[in-house]
């Protein structure tokens, strides 16, 4: 999905099938059936008197294990919760806190393997200075098990740039590096990232380079 989306997302991970399990198959129109009476009375508690206006005036404690974005995504849950009773708020904050979580341990592992990516980038090129849009070529080029080449080869084939330069900068950003507007040997000026800005993260995360 698009970055402006998943980054507004409550992000349910699955897991491939292995070979000795067995699933139902999924029919469509048995699960309407089966939900049916649970979105009827759904319905109809959001149709009692003052219920909207309780959700609207709600103010629900916040887990501080959530950064802002997550709270503004779980906060209206966190109200339907509050207002459902009984064990609802409890499992709600458990469960919201345990997603929110693993994504973050996700986008730092990424970091973490986007920063050595950068680095090699770097050693590739022999360049103090990669605009933003020659950085992201040499990540999707790059041969490795990186999840690159699936989010921006498509972007980047079309000449969209927008949406994989956020999403870099996005996963930078922890770090403290930003690109800027740089000057390159043609006297061109993009955006794009500096080695030295680099430096300082490779020291502390990143493996040492092998000789």
């Amino acid at each position: 999905m698009p970055d402006t989306i998943s980054d507004r997302c409550i992000q349910i991970r699955l897991i491939r099938r292995s070979r000795d399990e067995s699933v139902q198959r999924f029919c469509k129109r048995d699960a309407e059936t089966a939900t049916a009476p649970i979105r009827d009375a759904l319905e109809s508690w959001s149709q009692q008197h003052g219920q909207v206006e309780k959700l609207r005036a709600a103010r629900p404690e916040i887990p501080n294990e959530l950064d802002d974005r997550q709270l503004d995504i779980c906060e209206p849950l966190f109200a339907i919760a509050d207002v459902a009773g009984g064990d609802w708020p409890q499992r709600c904050r458990e469960s919201l806190v345990s997603l929110c979580a693993a994504e973050t341990d996700e986008d730092e592992s990424r970091g973490v393997k986007l920063l050595s990516a950068i680095r090699a980038a770097f050693e590739a090129t022999d360049a103090d200075r990669l605009a933003t849009k020659e950085l992201l070529e040499q990540l999707v080029n790059q041969e490795t098990d990186a999840p690159w080449p699936g989010w921006w080869e498509n972007d980047l084939r079309n000449g969209n740039t927008r949406g994989p330069a956020a999403r870099l900068a996005r996963l930078l950003k922890p770090y403290g590096i930003k690109a800027r507007g740089i000057r390159l040997p043609d006297s061109t000026t993009p955006r794009g990232y500096m080695r030295d800005d680099f430096e300082d993260a490779w020291r502390r995360y990143c493996p040492p380079k092998t000789k």
